[in-house]
């Protein structure tokens, strides 16, 4: 992992600002995994912060909480995979080439991308 942060965007537009500010500082081309908690947790995101997700290739019309990313920094909006949940539910994102349809269940407590 290269760069890690959290920010509590359900709580004022100061975690908001300070979210727009660390996506500015990511270099074009890395890629990038955003994630939600909480039914909130668009609360406070302001147009700047929306913007800065946008640059990540996200679409942020209709954006709801929870969430979940990966994108690409300087990808067009609309280029990341992401997904939503519900106030109810969680979301989850399923990358690869072919879905696998067996029930599986796994909890991940890390994710670590390095630079090459």
């Amino acid at each position: 992992m290269v760069a890690g942060r959290g920010f509590d965007t359900a709580a004022n537009a100061f975690e908001a600002a300070a979210l727009s500010d660390f996506i500015a500082t990511i270099p074009p081309g890395h890629i990038v995994i955003v994630a939600s908690q909480g039914p909130e947790g668009t609360a406070f995101l302001t147009p700047e912060a929306l913007s800065a997700l946008q640059s990540l290739g996200l679409t942020t019309e209709g954006l709801t909480a929870p969430f979940a990313a990966i994108g690409v920094k300087g990808a067009a909006p609309g280029n990341a995979a992401q997904a939503s949940g519900s106030s109810e539910s969680s979301a989850y994102l399923r990358l690869g080439a072919v879905p696998d349809t067996r029930s599986l269940a796994a909890a991940v407590d890390t994710v670590t991308i390095t630079k090459p």
